[in-house]
């Protein structure tokens, strides 16, 4: 966690401006999401042993949305699912979704 607490400290945020929700919103984008899509990527290419995409639609007002999902087992954790992406889409048919998966993966 140490490179985390470095990354926080050496994040160029400026001091003079006091919204938290700016602020956390800037230190999770930047730091926590990044560490913990590499972690994923890690356990995904070098422990995983299966894996299954899942992958969904939803839509809220006008907007479209894909979720993608990736179920994967690892020895000693035993089964996980995570999100990999979660994306605003156009159209819901089969061709959209295919080429954002494609794009994506």
């Amino acid at each position: 966690m140490t490179e985390v607490s470095d990354a926080i400290r050496l994040l160029n945020l400026n001091p003079n401006f006091h919204c938290a929700s700016d602020k956390g919103a800037n230190i999770f984008r930047n730091i926590f999401a990044p560490f913990a899509f590499d972690t994923m990527a890690d356990e995904l290419v070098h422990k995983a042993k299966r894996l299954c995409l899942h992958w969904d639609t939803s839509t809220l007002f006008n907007t479209k949305i894909l979720i993608a999902l990736v179920k994967y087992y690892t020895p000693g954790h035993g089964c996980k699912v995570r999100c990999l992406a979660v994306r605003s889409i156009i159209g819901e048919t089969a061709r959209d979704i295919f080429e954002i998966i494609k794009a994506e993966f």
